[in-house]
């Protein structure tokens, strides 16, 4: 974080500790410190929540090439002289359809091996999986930090179960940001912290690995779920907001709380149904999303649904999965049979139902189960998964015709995870018998380096550094 110049209490700033002394103009009123939903309030007196509508504390929007999929898009064109640079802008509109006209950015993540240990030690700086890569899902290409296109930003924040998002934002003068927010972060800690930090991505190396812009949220948040609302703003939900090695032993706080997230900043948003990590959230439409699975207290997965209106931001309990999961994927996919305005159904995959049991052999799921969209309002099963697999990412193909199941782990024997490299591909038909829907995996491709818990995000083509 930077604070301004004339700030004396810079080092405070930030902390999670509200600071009366830092609670200035010039402290960027202690980061939002004193804004949060559970402050930590041992070292002030008046302890107020001051200029709590943003916490934007460091973000110089970027003047980049940038094409968010599916809108009217700006193309930056710069070019550079000794004295003067000369920037001409031209209008274009895409429509993302097929694979071809996108990429799959990876990032971040745990690449190794370890045997369930005793405690988050497991995922270490050791383990990290900086190194990016960019693949075209249409054919077998991919581009990782080697050969002769420009060399990829390796994100350098050993942070493990992030978000990311992609933001195409009026706010950013149309030009799409990539934003990846909390996660545990190894980076400056030996035990490491959760992160409350959405920091921007720059696909293209430019000097440093360190991002330099970011957003502060209102909480520090780890196995969080986030979902676009539209192409400004990002809501965020749940999560843990600590896990900290005291005296021995990890303790963790779950959190009920939500916000809604924009380059501005950030602001709260309605409360979840209970506290609540590990879950998946997807959105259905522009006017509901749901909520699947995740853990609370204790180490047994969830098997509870919510489906929450995104106009009055309304809960309401819908059937709940047929095995409890945390730490799974998710996603939409159609019938690819039905064309573009074919039957839709949620796809839930993998995950645990005994997770955080360290010492032990974690308990995972190779299941799979679909919930047709305004057909059965229950769930129902898919086919299972090669080998039980959790901590991976899952995406839908533009056309939501194809969900992608990404890396994650496995458990191999005699007696330990390993991060995985591979690509499933699903898909779908005959959703018109919600009873009876014909869907099957098949092994898609890998990537060039195994991952677990990372960060996945689909782009179009028209940014790729190779092209």
């Amino acid at each position: 974080m930077e604070a301004d110049e004339t700030c004396k209490f810079e080092q405070n700033v930030g902390d999670g500790i509200c600071d009366d002394l830092a609670n200035t103009e010039e402290c960027f009123y202690d980061g939002g410190d004193c804004c949060l939903k559970n402050k930590l309030t041992m070292v002030c007196r008046e302890c107020r929540c001051i200029n709590s509508s943003t916490t934007t504390l460091k973000f110089t929007f970027p003047q980049t090439t940038t094409v968010p999929i599916t809108t009217t898009t700006t193309t930056t064109t710069t070019i550079t002289t000794s004295t003067t640079t000369i920037t001409t802008t031209t209008k274009t509109t895409i429509n993302v359809t097929t694979l071809s006209e996108t990429r799959l950015l990876v990032t971040s993540g745990y690449q190794g091996k370890h045997t369930g240990g005793t405690d988050l030690l497991i995922y270490s700086s050791t383990s990290a999986a900086t190194m990016s890569e960019l693949l075209d899902l249409g054919n077998s290409k991919y581009h990782k930090n080697t050969g002769s296109c420009p060399e990829l930003h390796s994100f350098t924040r050993i942070n493990y179960a992030s978000t990311s998002f992609w933001l195409s934002s009026s706010d950013n003068g149309g030009n799409g940001v990539i934003l990846v927010c909390g996660g545990f972060d190894f980076t400056d800690t030996t035990y490491g912290e959760v992160s409350r930090h959405c920091y921007e991505y720059k696909l293209v190396k430019d000097g440093t690995d360190e991002p330099d812009n970011y957003i502060l949220m209102k909480e520090r948040r780890f196995y969080h779920a986030g979902i676009p609302l539209d192409n400004d703003k990002i809501w965020i939900t749940g999560g843990l907001t600590d896990y900290s090695y005291v005296e021995g032993q990890w303790n963790k706080t779950l959190a009920r709380s939500t916000e809604i997230l924009s380059l501005k900043g950030s602001d709260w948003g309605p409360d979840l149904p209970q506290p609540l990590f590990g879950h998946c959230l997807v959105k259905i439409d522009n006017a509901k999303a749901m909520i699947i699975g995740g853990q609370e207290e204790g180490d047994q997965a969830l098997s509870k649904t919510w489906e929450i209106g995104l106009v009055d931001f309304d809960f309401q309990e819908k059937d709940e999965l047929l095995e409890a999961r945390s730490n799974h994927a998710c996603g939409l996919i159609k019938d690819s049979n039905a064309g573009s305005s074919g039957i839709s159904a949620i796809v839930v995959t993998g995950g645990c139902y005994l997770c955080f049991s360290y010492g032990t052999k974690y308990k995972d799921r190779s299941s799979s189960e679909l919930w047709i969209i305004d057909g059965s309002d229950s769930w129902i099963f898919g086919p299972d998964l090669p080998e039980r697999i959790f901590g991976s990412r899952g995406l839908s193909s533009p056309d939501r015709t194809s969900f992608f199941l990404i890396g994650g782990e496995v458990w191999r024997e005699p007696g330990q995870y390993e991060a995985l490299d591979s690509i499933f591909k699903m898909t779908c038909h005959n959703f018109a018998n919600p009873g009876n829907p014909d869907c099957a995996w098949n092994d898609f491709r890998a990537m060039s380096s195994k991952r677990a818990e990372f960060v996945a995000l689909i782009i179009p083509a028209s940014l790729d550094p190779c092209l």
